[in-house]
């Protein structure tokens, strides 16, 4: 059970963590392409990611079709993530990280070829998401099912297709300086 005082420490935290979003998110939403998002290193001590999760995500994608984020609030949630680069601190460690992860497991989508290190996305609580659309963008083979060889295929679905190539709506945080103060 929690006391009173530890529930007002944890909507202090809250609070601040809401202020904090509230002064570094750029207006609006923004279209974020998955193949510029890597996970950040504040998930998970090890990888970053589960990639059987990854795959987990990546397989009911392609049984139950993509559901896009709707005004009524249908469909996938709306991710938050950083604009990085190799010059922040924890672009640079992401970066290194996410590399590292993928050199050594093949099950993860590679980085994309037009992946630049200048101007990247970290998500924050959707890298699964993100990795998973990631293993439809590179064609990757699927983890589970009868026929190993099977391929996942993002041509089969419009909307899927749409979010890997135009993007998805995200909740846009800027590391410094502010892009406001330019």
């Amino acid at each position: 059970a929690y006391s009173s005082s530890r529930l007002s420490t944890d909507q202090q935290r809250i609070d601040h963590f809401n202020q904090l979003i509230e002064r570094c998110k750029l207006p609006g939403l923004q279209r974020v392409r998955p193949a510029h998002v890597l996970p950040d290193t504040t998930n998970r001590a090890m990888t970053g990611l589960s990639v059987h999760h990854v795959h987990y995500i990546a397989s009911k994608m392609e049984a139950e079709g993509f559901t896009p984020r709707t005004d009524d609030g249908r469909g996938h949630d709306i991710p938050i993530v950083v604009q990085e680069s190799d010059e922040t601190k924890l672009g640079s460690e992401s970066l290194s990280k996410w590399t590292r992860v993928v050199s050594k497991e093949a099950q993860f989508a590679p980085m994309s070829a037009d992946f630049t290190p200048k101007q990247f996305y970290t998500s924050l609580g959707n890298g699964h998401f993100f990795q998973a659309l990631n293993l439809f963008r590179t064609e990757s083979p699927r983890m589970f099912g009868e026929d190993p060889y099977t391929k996942y295929s993002p041509w089969r679905d419009h909307r899927l297709t749409e979010a890997i190539t135009q993007g998805i709506e995200a909740c846009l945080l800027y590391t410094s300086p502010s892009p406001r103060d330019s």
